[in-house]
C-alpha cells in the first residue's frame, strides 16, 4: 500500500516542498524576536505620528506582545 502512495503522491512531492519552504518562513518571520522588537518601535512611531488610533495602537501592540512572549517562553526566558 505504501509503495501505491508514493506512487501517487510523486507528482506533488515539488508542490509539498514549497509549500514546507514557505511555511518555515513564514513562522520564521512571525516569530523573529528582533522583527518583532522592531515591529513594536514603528508601532509606537505611527502613534507618535498621529498616523494610527490608540485604539490601533493597543490591539496590533498585544497582538506583538503576545507572539513576543511565546518566542520568549519558547527559549526558556
Amino acid at each position: 500500500m505504501f509503495i501505491i502512495d508514493d506512487i501517487l503522491f510523486l507528482p506533488l512531492q515539488p508542490v509539498l516542498m514549497v509549500a514546507k519552504k514557505i511555511d518555515e518562513l513564514v513562522k520564521k518571520e512571525l516569530y523573529d524576536e528582533d522583527r518583532i522588537k522592531e515591529n513594536l518601535m514603528q508601532l509606537q512611531l505611527k502613534l507618535d505620528l498621529g498616523q494610527i488610533s490608540q485604539e490601533e495602537y493597543a490591539r496590533q501592540e498585544e497582538d506583538l506582545l503576545a507572539r513576543l512572549n511565546q518566542v520568549l517562553a519558547e527559549r526558556g526566558e
